[in-house]
């Protein structure tokens, strides 16, 4: 079974539908999306994400949107973002690409200068 690369929003959503369907089938209301969101996160922060990434190969585009993830929703400094990478591939066995500079601050300073959230 191939692996495939999903956004921390993407992972939550498919949970909150999960649990949506659960909810209606018993009859009950699920609470919307924002606060199962807000929910998942305090509970279970990014641990079960995490190891949906477990053995990936990471492009550049899916290095950024776990920086994004953490800058966004982990209230992390970009500075950290080095770190989170480097926990990723010694940890989750996660191959990161050859980016001139993916493991210095300045480079997540520059492109998380923006500050948009991740899809």
């Amino acid at each position: 079974m191939s692996q495939q690369f999903t956004t921390f929003k993407r992972f939550v959503s498919e949970r909150y539908k999960e649990r949506k369907t659960k909810h209606e089938g018993l009859g009950l209301t699920s609470p919307g999306f924002n606060v199962f969101f807000a929910n998942y996160l305090a509970a279970h922060g990014f641990g079960e994400w995490l190891n949906t990434l477990r053995g990936l190969s990471l492009t550049e585009k899916q290095c950024y949107l776990v920086g994004a993830t953490y800058v966004c929703f982990g209230q992390r400094e970009h500075k950290a973002i080095p770190g989170i990478l480097a926990h990723l591939h010694r940890y989750y066995d996660v191959t990161l690409p050859v980016v001139e500079g993916l493991l210095t601050p300045e480079y997540w300073q520059q492109v998380l200068s923006d500050e948009q959230q991740p899809a």
